[in-house]
């Protein structure tokens, strides 16, 4: 009788199909044709980049994407909105993935990805759109792709502002969020979101106004805005 694969197997076996799932949608994405007015704002937690992206958004005449992509995943998932937001940007952990994925008979990360590039997709085929997170440097390469990062310091004295919270709180939010979204690229999307090549503008906000630094993303857009209408009237 032969043996049954094991938890580890599985969940291996599984992790390889994510990978190549991912680097296929990934070669497929880089064929379409360069956009600008597709924005997506990668950012550290911390670094200011979800207020840059608003900024952004207003400045441009764009409309923003940011919870309104968690709503839509929940509906087209048919699960609780507070469900599918202790999913986001974050990977389940191999045993809870393993038991979602057979009562669902597909990889619970397969299943998030796939309505995830389904969204973002139709999000930037209509174009006009500012998207936070979720992957969309990943997702849609062509987009214009901004970083948002600060130095960890930085970022720990304004997350315990914000928040609230001891120098130590912040510090350990910081790590764990950091954490989470790097393992949430690699697994996904097989990609260090730290990579700098993996976008068009990477900023630091150490030493300059969030507005300052959404004036920065704004034109840039506009400069690629002008290169592929250039190069459009060229042939």
């Amino acid at each position: 009788m032969a043996r049954r694969p094991d938890l580890a197997s599985r969940s291996l076996a599984r992790w390889r199909l994510d990978r190549e799932v991912a680097e296929r949608f990934w070669r497929d994405e880089r064929a379409r044709p360069m956009a600008w007015d597709v924005v997506t704002i990668s950012r550290e937690i911390g670094s200011g980049g979800t207020t840059v992206a608003k900024l952004v958004a207003q400045q441009l005449g764009f409309r923003l994407w940011d919870r309104e992509i968690l709503e839509t995943m929940a509906e087209r998932l048919k699960a609780e909105l507070r469900h599918v937001e202790g999913w986001d940007e974050q990977v389940p952990s191999a045993i809870e993935g393993i038991m979602r994925g057979a009562l669902q008979r597909t990889p619970v990360t397969a299943t998030y990805r796939r309505i995830l590039k389904e969204i973002l997709t139709e999000i930037a085929n209509r174009g006009r759109a500012v998207i936070v997170g979720r992957g969309g440097a990943c997702l849609l390469p062509q987009s214009f792709r901004v970083r948002v990062v600060a130095p960890l310091e930085v970022r720990v004295a304004r997350v315990a502002e914000l928040e609230k919270l001891t120098e130590r709180q912040a510090r350990r939010l910081v790590m764990e969020t950091d954490a989470k979204r790097q393992r949430f690229g690699r697994i996904h999307f097989g990609q260090d979101l730290d990579a700098p090549l993996l976008y068009d503008l990477v900023i630091n906000t150490e030493r300059m106004s969030l507005e300052f630094a959404a004036a920065l993303v704004v034109n840039a857009v506009m400069q690629r805005k002008t290169v592929l209408e250039n190069e459009a009237q060229q042939g």
